[in-house]
C-alpha cells in the first residue's frame, strides 16, 4: 500500500493553560491548515515572496498581534491569495475557558486547554483525510507543525493525540494504573463509524518557527479576534458554527463548520468539544 504525506500547520490564540489556571481572555482558539508535501516547497517560496512586499520587520519572528492595522490587513490578503492559489482551507476549534473548567470539574489532575484544542483540530483533520484514504487506498502520514511549544507540553499533547490516532486506526489504547501495569481498551464497533477501512494514519508532531508558521498565526489571530467580537453580542452561543464564524475575513476558506441547527453534525460541539456554551 502506498503512503502519502500531509503537513498540518497549527497555531493558537487566547487562553491555552491548565484547567485550574485563571482565565485571561475567556476563550481559547486553535486554527490550522493542511497541505500536501509536494506543494509545501512551492508555498514556502510564495509566502517568502509575498512577505517581502509587505514592508514588515522580519528580523524577529512575525506575530500578527505586533503588526499595525495596515500590515494586518495586508497579511490577511496575502494569506487569502495563497489559499486561492493552492486551493487550501483551514479548520479551527474554539472553547470557552470557563466551560472547559466546568467540563473538567474539580480534580487533582490538571487538564490542558491547549491540548484539548489540538485534539479537536486533529479529529477534524483526520476526518478530512479519511476521505483521501478511502478514495485512493493509501496510508496517510500526518506531520503536525506548531511553533513555541515547550517540551513538557509537547509530550502531553503527543500522548493525548495518540489515543485519537489509535481509535481511528482501530487499535487499542493502553491505560496505565500503576508503573508498568496497564489495561487495553478498544472500540470495536461504532455507529456511525468514522474510521477508514482502506488505510491507516501515522501522526507525528514537531516545532518550528518559519514564514509558513506565520500563516497559521494569521489564521489563529483573526479567528480569535473575530470570535471575541462575536461573544460580546452572543454570550454563551456556540463558537464553532457558521453563525459564529460569519464575517470572518477568511470565511470563504473555512472547512467543517455547520449551522447551529445542525450541531449534531458538528463534531466539536457534540463529541469532543467541551465549552460550547456557558
Amino acid at each position: 500500500m502506498n503512503d502519502t504525506t500531509k503537513f498540518f500547520f497549527i497555531d493558537e490564540s487566547g487562553d491555552k493553560g491548565y484547567s485550574n489556571s485563571k482565565p485571561r481572555d475567556g476563550l481559547g482558539v486553535m486554527a490550522g491548515f493542511l497541505i500536501d508535501d509536494w506543494d509545501l516547497p512551492k508555498l514556502k517560496i510564495r509566502i517568502s515572496e509575498g512577505l517581502s512586499t509587505l514592508n514588515l520587520n522580519q528580523s524577529n519572528k512575525l506575530h500578527m498581534a505586533e503588526l499595525d492595522d495596515t500590515q494586518k490587513t495586508n497579511a490577511v490578503n496575502l494569506v487569502a491569495s495563497l489559499f486561492r492559489e493552492f486551493s487550501l482551507n483551514f479548520i479551527y476549534s474554539a472553547i470557552y475557558t470557563e466551560s472547559y473548567k466546568d467540563f473538567v470539574g474539580p480534580s487533582d489532575k490538571k487538564e490542558l486547554l491547549h491540548s484539548q484544542l489540538l485534539q479537536n483540530n486533529l479529529i477534524s483533520a483526520l476526518t478530512l483525510l479519511t476521505t483521501l484514504i478511502e478514495k485512493f487506498r493509501v496510508n496517510v502520514n500526518l506531520k503536525i507543525v506548531s511553533d513555541n511549544i515547550d517540551a513538557g507540553v509537547l509530550k502531553i499533547m503527543e500522548k493525548e493525540c495518540e489515543n485519537i490516532v489509535n481509535y481511528m486506526n482501530n487499535a487499542p489504547n493502553k491505560r496505565y494504573y500503576s508503573k508498568g501495569k496497564y489495561i487495553e481498551t478498544q472500540v470495536v464497533n461504532a455507529s456511525p463509524d468514522p474510521r477508514p477501512k482502506n488505510g491507516k494514519f501515522h501522526v507525528e508532531m514537531s516545532v518550528e518557527t518559519s514564514e509558513i508558521t506565520f500563516i497559521s498565526d494569521v489564521l489563529a489571530y483573526t479567528t480569535f479576534q473575530h470570535l471575541m467580537e462575536f461573544m460580546k453580542e452572543n454570550e454563551g452561543l456556540s463558537l464553532n458554527t457558521t453563525k459564529s464564524i460569519s464575517g470572518h475575513p477568511l470565511e470563504e476558506f473555512i472547512a467543517l463548520v455547520y449551522p447551529p441547527e445542525l450541531e449534531d453534525e458538528n463534531i466539536f460541539g457534540k463529541v469532543l468539544g467541551p465549552g460550547r456554551g456557558k
